[in-house]
C-alpha cells in the first residue's frame, strides 16, 4: 500500500508525522488512512509530541505489531529532571507496557538521543523482556 509506503519513507524531522498529513489530504484518503491499523503501527517518539498523539497511534494501530523509535531527545541533568522531558519518555514507556506483545521493534537513534533517555529505555527494555543468560 502506498500510505504504508510513505510512513516508511518518512523521517521523524518533520513538525507533524506522515500518518496525520496523508490523513489530512482528503476525505478518501482519511478514510483509507483510519480504516488500515498497519499504517499507524509505525512512529517515532519525540518529547515534541504531546502525549495524546502517542496513544492515538497505539489504538489506530491494534492489533498490528509495533515499531517505535526514540528520536530528539535532548540531554538533561539530574536536577532538572521535574522539568524535563524525562516524565513524557517514562509515561511513553508507561504506555508501552501493555503493548509489550505487539513491539516488533523499539530503537533509540543514538546521536538524536541523549545517554540518560538511551539508558532508561535500554533498562525498560531489560524488564519487560527476557535474554538468554
Amino acid at each position: 500500500m502506498i500510505f504504508v509506503s510513505a510512513i516508511e519513507a518518512s523521517t521523524p524531522m518533520n513538525a507533524l508525522p506522515c500518518q496525520f498529513v496523508i490523513a489530512n489530504v482528503c476525505r478518501a484518503w482519511r478514510v483509507v488512512a483510519l480504516s488500515t491499523p498497519e499504517y499507524w503501527a509505525k512512529f517515532y517518539v519525540s518529547p515534541k509530541m504531546p502525549m495524546s498523539v502517542y496513544r492515538t497511534y497505539l489504538s489506530r494501530s491494534s492489533p498490528f505489531p509495533l515499531s517505535v523509535e526514540f528520536y530528539s531527545w535532548p540531554p538533561c541533568k539530574r536536577k532538572q529532571y521535574s522539568t524535563s522531558s524525562i516524565p513524557i519518555l517514562e509515561g511513553m514507556l508507561a504506555m508501552l507496557e501493555p503493548e509489550t506483545q505487539r513491539l516488533r521493534s523499539l530503537t533509540i537513534q543514538g546521536g538524536n538521543c541523549s545517554w540518560t533517555v538511551g539508558g532508561i529505555v535500554r533498562d525498560w527494555i531489560k524488564q519487560h523482556f527476557i535474554y538468554p543468560p
